[in-house]
């Protein structure tokens, strides 16, 4: 799975849009890694261009392709009522 982890605010925004098109030409998910320390600051990020116009799809499910971490294919223990 692709990984992107960006250093600032700016590659951060960047490398969102970067992560939708790897994602829709590769057909695959694609990890964008926000640090803590990204997060948790107030820069400037230069915005760029215009949005993209996409031609709408039809939704097709995918379980098998979906990303889950370990932990949260443990099931919930059953109650009864």
């Amino acid at each position: 799975m692709p990984c992107l982890d960006p250093s600032d605010s700016e590659e951060m925004y960047n490398f969102a849009k970067e992560a939708f098109d790897i994602s829709e030409r590769l057909d695959t998910s694609v990890m964008h890694h926000e640090m803590l320390r990204i997060a948790h600051t107030r820069t400037m990020v230069e915005v760029e261009g215009e949005c993209k116009e996409v031609e709408p799809r039809t939704y097709e499910s995918h379980p098998e392709k979906v990303c889950h971490d370990a932990g949260l294919r443990r099931e919930a223990p059953h109650r009864d009522g």
